[in-house]
């Protein structure tokens, strides 16, 4: 027999096709005259029809790089199998995901693969629940927008930190430009970031700290917690969630490492902490009191300054401070 493999860029988790609604596709040489048994067709296939300029559309579909690589690691990490997603490409001037289970690059975004899982996810939402929750048009990394668009966009930022397992996020916004941001190291003062859960930096930053198993910033660790993928998941996906404050609020009602769990996402300056809970341990004691106490006239700058310790965010450990911890003394939370 003559024989010829064709491959499409095609599977049962992903389709890319393109402005024809058509899949990419190779072709192997032709081996002629084949007789019974094993036929080793190699690694290299001859470019034809659309991939004669489609590499692109092979990164998108990709394991390494692309969608089918979302849709394992959620089948290998959480055994979700999610619903078939179509990205078309080239198509439009930049990322976009509609809730029909497409998603349209622009030719420049197959080079980036943190654009390619971010808009992924968003599929991943809709399909866990039924809808994405309302997001404005315009938001920003650094800048607050409103608490459902931070929630929904800040999924969408941690989930190919996860897949891929690095903190960084690469926005890039041509074929060769690309802005990076590493959600690791912001915190609280961080130059050019705005501050709380209406920031989808500080969102996906808060999920990668919850995730992770780095300890952030000396000499208070914030962030000493590491728990992985499966919990977020479970939260996430287990009943819509418009916020991350509802997140938070199933997460606290299911999950343990309370006190942890707050102070790493306070890292990501979103305090959930109860009024006057220095230590975040859901008591207002007199380990709260001695804190602020010890601390007493310490401010901005000063080398062993602790943020936690200033209830009332004025920069400034004093009086007041003070006042707000014993206003509360033996409230539980």
């Amino acid at each position: 027999m003559d024989i010829v493999a064709i491959v499409f860029t095609a599977n049962s988790a992903a389709e890319v096709v393109d402005s024809s609604e058509n899949p990419y596709y190779n072709l192997s040489n032709v081996f002629q005259n084949c007789p019974d048994g094993t036929l080793n067709v190699g690694e290299n296939l001859n470019a034809t029809g659309p991939t004669q300029d489609g590499r692109g559309a092979w990164i998108i579909f990709s394991l390494r790089n692309g969608l089918t690589g979302g849709y394992y690691y959620l089948s290998s990490t959480v055994s979700y199998s999610t619903p078939l997603v179509t990205c078309r490409w080239p198509h439009g001037d930049y990322p976009l995901y509609w809730t029909n289970g497409t998603i349209d690059l622009p030719n420049w975004a197959c080079w980036w693969p943190d654009i390619i899982l971010h808009e992924y996810a968003h599929h991943v939402m809709k399909c866990c629940y039924g809808y994405l929750p309302n997001t404005i048009q315009e938001h920003y990394m650094t800048q607050k927008s409103n608490s459902t668009t931070a929630w929904t966009e800040g999924w969408a930022n941690f989930f190919p930190l996860a897949a891929f397992n690095k903190p960084t996020f690469v926005l890039g916004v041509n074929a060769t430009h690309g802005i990076s941001y590493n959600l690791e190291t912001p915190t609280w003062y961080t130059s050019g970031w705005d501050d709380g859960d209406e920031v989808e930096g500080r969102v996906a930053g808060a999920l990668w700290d919850i995730f992770d198993s780095q300890n952030d910033n000396a000499p208070w660790y914030y962030d000493s917690f590491s728990d992985g993928f499966t919990r977020i998941w479970n939260v996430m996906s287990g009943a819509p969630r418009n916020t991350f404050r509802e997140f938070w609020q199933a997460w606290n009602i299911t999950y343990y490492a309370r006190q942890q769990t707050l102070l790493a996402i306070f890292q990501n300056t979103i305090d959930y902490r109860g009024p006057g809970d220095v230590n975040a341990d859901c008591y207002v004691g007199m380990d709260d009191i001695y804190m602020i106490a010890y601390h007493f006239g310490r401010q901005i700058g000063d080398p062993d300054w602790d943020v936690r310790r200033d209830l009332n965010m004025d920069g400034y450990i004093g009086i007041d401070d003070i006042f707000i911890a014993s206003s509360n003394y033996g409230n539980q939370y």
